[in-house]
């Protein structure tokens, strides 16, 4: 009987693309539209756990970070500049922050039925503002960096 391996999913908002593995074998890659592409999508990582619904549905475990905006440092001889700093308080959960940024990826319907298929428990779906680390090689899963 053949191990089954699951598949890891890769958005990048930078190249606009999906990639998917399995173990560690690039399976295919497709562009993917993202709306307000200007805007960040941040780094989400979902896990399936475990199937529900009699198979029909799963449960993803979902791990997110934002990456902070390092202020520049000024040289020795600028000026300092007045600064306004905007805050907002998190209105919505963590749950509803992933959802938005999946509402914002567009993924080709064949694309989405393939890794359907593929999808068992230990596939992970990751998006990322950035490509494909260069770390990311012949014997490792994506590699994602935060920054």
């Amino acid at each position: 009987m053949q191990k089954v391996v699951p598949i890891s999913v890769f958005v990048s908002r930078k190249l606009s693309r999906l990639f998917v593995h399995q173990g560690f074998t690039p399976l295919f890659d497709v562009p993917v539209k993202i709306q307000n592409p200007e805007e960040p999508l941040g780094t989400l990582v979902f896990t399936v756990m475990e199937p529900q619904d009699e198979g029909s549905a799963v449960h993803w475990s979902l791990v997110s970070y934002r990456s902070k905006v390092r202020p520049q440092t000024p040289s020795k001889n600028a000026r300092p500049k007045q600064q306004i700093i905007k805050t907002a308080p998190s209105a919505t959960p963590s749950s509803d922050k992933a959802n938005a940024v999946l509402d914002r990826i567009e993924i080709p319907h064949d694309a989405i039925q393939q890794i359907s298929e593929l999808l068992i428990p230990g596939s992970s779906l990751i998006i990322s503002d950035y490509g494909i680390s260069s770390e990311t090689g012949p014997y490792t899963d994506f590699i994602v960096l935060t920054h």
